[in-house]
């Protein structure tokens, strides 16, 4: 980790900034957001999952508003004070979200959990966050929890969602009324802080990344600035499967209500493609290890015969039209051609993988191989590479799909400046940056500096603003 003076004498040689197309007020509460769909279309399909049988219910926005409202009279009830840290330990569902729209609407502080934390890791964050309740999944995590309980002195209840504790805790608001909630959402504002998100260790102690409400609002508004085609426009669906304990699932999830999205919901990847063709997304969000894996199945059914060659060659003719896309000197007549030709009968089947309405990808989290991003750009479902961190509350930059340059991770999002520092080390600026490291101020003063996050990845930003990572600062 670099020190105070290292990162103040690297300054800033190089920056850009995305300009806003219009002046945004994040200075709310996320409810606000809910608030806001329900007035917008207060009957459309907002939220959808699979039931114990399979079967995709819905909720409108006023119905899934109103679970939400009663969940968060149910923890006033119960006695959670704003301030106080609640924690989720679950897959990604719709009691993760509704829970935790509650949980920041009324002030308190959402702490999310990956479901694969050790017993001693749950220890070490509930009493760095002194989390006073918990949401555990089953019983399961219940019992993880139950170990270490002992030595969590701020702990008062867990309670475990598969076995009805949202209607527990929603039992605990009965003599709750819409006014006590509305007092406790109208006092908590932009500055006030919505949520603490954990960094995995994979580098040593956990840290508690400190989000406020007017951070992951300002990352909201301006995500739906630059990129309205994918979640700001009517009719856009997305299937969410990430970890809603990672924070670019998190920000999809409430980014969803502040847009158009309706928003699907599964943690099963053995019926992920069954779910793709039910559910229709029209914006895809993965790890680059998931396209590849579509990528070699499609290869694998290919075989070595007729079809394998077919496969091969129109491989070869996807990533030539991408390249020649990409170079924007024109697409020679033959390119186009073959293009076509594969097209026809290579590339809508492998479309289909995706389910029919499917328009383009967002993938980050690890880079993506240049063959991989051509062939699906040749195919017609491009992938767009992303860059952000816990600690800019999500995204901070992105390609989009009408301009899209392979290779790099797009522009900075609307109202964020990217810079670069005398080192190359990548660096951001904006609303969105995080308030802190919870507990540790020596690290927040080295680690933001006159606003600026360092990243810790070295990068380079051209005239237009296109970012390209170009390696790892050493410490």
């Amino acid at each position: 980790m670099p020190s105070e003076d290292e990162v103040a004498n690297a300054g800033i040689v190089k920056e850009y900034t995305t300009p806003l197309k219009h002046e945004i007020d994040p200075d709310i509460n996320l409810f606000d957001f809910l608030e806001g769909r329900v007035e917008r279309n207060p009957d459309g399909s907002m939220v959808q999952y699979k039931d114990d049988d399979g079967v995709w219910q819905t909720f409108t926005a006023t119905q899934f508003r109103d679970k939400v409202v009663e969940i968060a009279k149910g923890l006033i009830g119960w006695g959670a004070r704003p301030g106080e840290s609640i924690a989720i330990i679950a897959h990604t569902r719709w009691e993760w979200v509704a829970l935790d729209l509650a949980i920041m609407s009324i002030g308190c502080v959402t702490v999310p959990v990956y479901e694969t934390n050790s017993a001693s890791q749950i220890r070490t964050v509930f009493n760095d966050a002194e989390v006073v309740l918990a949401f555990a999944e089953d019983d399961a995590q219940r019992d993880k929890l139950d170990t270490v309980a002992d030595e969590i002195p701020s702990l008062r209840a867990t309670l475990v969602i598969d076995s009805d504790a949202i209607d527990a805790i929603v039992a605990f608001g009965e003599n709750v009324s819409q006014e006590q909630f509305e007092e406790h959402r109208k006092a908590t504002h932009g500055d006030a802080l919505a949520t603490i998100i954990y960094t995995s260790g994979s580098t040593g102690t956990p840290k508690g990344v400190e989000i406020s409400h007017m951070n992951m609002a300002a990352e909201c508004m301006d995500a739906l600035q630059y990129m309205p085609r994918a979640i700001n426009i009517p009719d856009r669906r997305l299937l969410l499967f990430l970890p809603l304990s990672h924070v670019f699932a998190r920000f999809m999830a409430i980014v969803a209500f502040a847009g158009t999205l309706t928003l699907g919901l599964t943690s099963n990847m053995k019926t992920i493609i069954k779910d793709f063709e039910e559910f229709g997304p029209t914006l895809l969000l993965a790890v680059p290890r998931v396209f590849e894996k579509v990528y070699n199945a499609a290869s694998q059914r290919a075989g070595t015969g007729l079809a394998g060659r077919m496969f091969a060659r129109g491989v070869v003719a996807a990533r030539d039209w991408s390249k020649a896309e990409q170079s924007r000197q024109g697409i020679p007549l033959g390119v186009r051609i073959r293009h076509s030709f594969y097209n026809a009968i290579v590339y809508k089947k492998i479309r289909t993988v995706f389910g029919p309405n499917a328009d383009f990808a967002i993938t980050g989290g690890a880079p993506m191989d240049p063959g991989l991003a051509h062939f699906y750009n040749g195919i017609g479902m491009p992938l767009l590479e992303g860059y952000g961190m816990t600690e800019t509350s999500g995204p901070v930059c992105v390609s989009l799909p009408e301009n899209n340059r392979i290779g790099t991770i797009g522009q900075p999002l609307c109202g964020t400046t990217a810079g670069i520092a005398a080192d190359g080390e990548l660096c951001f600026k904006g609303r969105d940056i995080c308030l802190g490291y919870h507990n540790q101020p020596e690290v927040t003063k080295q680690q933001i500096v006159d606003g600026w996050i360092h990243t810790g990845d070295l990068g380079d930003i051209d005239d237009d603003g296109f970012i390209r990572l170009t390696g790892r600062k050493k410490t």
